[in-house]
């Protein structure tokens, strides 16, 4: 994928999220597989397998997701924010391709 147009991806992978986000909804297994992009280049996430409801402010204790992508406080069993671990979890695959943590 070329730079420009992987700017483009992940600038609805962020516009998705922050969506989410904002309906109050956290996806808690962002990774490479659950991002689709289709033949025009539009953004689709799936997999809200994992996801849940929760409110500004609100500490999560359900360890949900992929562990390689998961944030810091998440992988350290700590309550913690859904939407930051959120972004978390796309840093890595926006700057590499993959998880953040490899053998």
């Amino acid at each position: 994928m070329q730079e420009e147009q992987a700017r483009r991806v992940f600038r609805q992978i962020v516009c998705a999220v922050g969506y989410c986000h904002d309906q109050g909804v956290v996806h808690r297994d962002l990774k490479p597989q659950n991002i689709l992009v289709d033949a025009r280049g539009h953004v689709k996430l799936i997999d809200f397998g994992f996801s849940s409801r929760f409110t500004a402010g609100q500490k999560l204790t359900n360890f949900w997701g992929t562990p390689a992508y998961l944030a810091p406080e998440v992988v350290l069993w700590q309550a913690y924010e859904g939407p930051p671990a959120d972004i978390w979890s796309l840093g890595e695959p926006a700057h590499s391709g993959g998880p953040p943590f490899r053998e």
